[in-house]
């Protein structure tokens, strides 16, 4: 197949894979994969890559919103030369303004297969600190994503909660194909000589909390620090390591300066973002593992994080807030709280338990077994060529 992906984001140079990264790499092996490389943080260091590029070299801004829609006629023209010049048989859509030309007359039939990893409307809205702000971007975004997925041949969704959102709107051709891990790196008790002396120093003998992604406005880090000073009167050296940096608002610095203020300075550690292959070492340090989104928030009810599975595939106790999609695959490997005193409850229960550890390790694994990238690339790789009839 000949495959146009228009990703959610900057392909060589955003912090952490997503979805598409681990799904469409694996594709390129077979396959001629063509992705729009948005040049989105020039600053960062480029990953690599076995898919085909195509640079854009647009007008710059900071501001995404504003980045989409100074160079939307250029984005435009490119895709619909893309189309034409590579004979692309399906294009992949997962981003909103980028995602416009797909409902304009120039794909010449080719079909259109909407990924809808996110409440999109709802992350469009969310970097923008004044309400009426924000309510206007969120507004306009779910007019666009509806049209969108209204028009696509194709809904390819990750959670019940947005395929339910897709009935809601009266679209019912949708395939639910979720996020996972790489069983061939998340794997339990990994151990490397020489891996960060000086972390593992710090770390000598304490009991490990462990959280793992990016720290932006849609994490409660707020209710883990409150509970993080309560465990630390009843169990001796408790730490907690957090895995991830920021994104693109000031939440990781406030959260930075609360632990400062609670004086939890030496009780938590910030490692910044580390290389994704470095990610399960970091995993088999601790004990048990944080999903500590923000469960009111839509866009965290709608997501399947990928921190589920890779959690899981090290074998680890998790500890999530109440998301829709993390209680329908967590199971028994997964214990749920509400407040800072019911984790608190939860995380005394689970590191005074090494028994409970191990009963959790054998339960995690074999959740994780079936949520392998390869074999969820190769389901949506059947469902492209279902879709374009090749």
């Amino acid at each position: 197949m000949n495959i146009l992906l228009i990703p959610a984001n900057d392909w060589l140079r955003q912090p952490v894979p997503s979805r598409h990264h681990h799904i469409f790499e694996i594709i390129a092996e077979t396959d001629n994969v063509h992705v729009l490389q948005f040049d989105l943080y020039p600053e960062n260091f480029s990953r690599e890559t076995h898919v085909i590029l195509h640079r854009l070299h647009p007008i710059p801004s900071k501001d995404l919103s504003s980045y989409y829609i100074l160079n939307f006629v250029f984005h435009s023209r490119r895709i619909a030369s893309i189309v034409k010049s590579e004979e692309i048989d399906v294009v992949v859509v997962c981003n909103l303004l980028p995602g416009i030309p797909t409902l304009l007359p120039n794909l010449q039939g080719r079909k259109v297969i909407f990924d809808f990893k996110d409440m999109l409307s709802d992350v469009a809205a969310i970097y923008y600190r004044y309400g009426f702000l924000s309510s206007m971007i969120r507004g306009a975004s779910e007019w666009l994503q509806r049209r969108l997925l209204q028009r696509a041949d194709h809904i390819i969704t990750v959670s019940m909660f947005l395929v339910q959102y897709l009935k809601g709107i009266r679209i019912h051709d949708v395939s639910l194909i979720t996020n996972g891990a790489d069983l061939s790196i998340f794997k339990p008790d990994l151990k490397l000589d020489g891996f960060n002396l000086s972390l593992k120093k710090k770390l000598r003998d304490s009991k490990i909390i462990g959280f793992v992604g990016t720290i932006d406005r849609w994490i409660d880090f707020e209710t883990v620090i409150e509970s993080l000073k309560e465990l630390s009167s009843t169990i001796d050296d408790v730490k907690l390591l957090i895995v991830g940096g920021k994104s693109r608002s000031d939440y990781f610095d406030r959260i930075r300066s609360l632990v400062h203020k609670t004086g939890l300075q030496e009780k938590v550690i910030f490692t910044g973002f580390v290389p994704h292959n470095d990610v399960p070492y970091y995993i088999n340090l601790m004990d048990v593992c944080l999903i500590p989104m923000k469960a009111d928030l839509r866009l965290n009810q709608a997501r399947c994080p990928d921190k589920l599975f890779e959690y899981l595939a090290c074998g680890k106790p998790v500890v999530s807030t109440r998301l829709s999609e993390v209680l329908r695959i967590g199971q028994d490997a997964v214990r749920f709280y509400d407040d800072a005193s019911s984790l608190t409850s939860i995380l005394t229960d689970i590191l005074r338990d090494d028994a409970f550890q191990n009963f959790i390790k054998k339960k995690a694994l074999d959740i994780a077994k079936n949520y392998e990238w390869r074999s969820i690339a190769e389901r949506y790789r059947r469902t492209l060529e279902e879709v374009s009839n090749i």
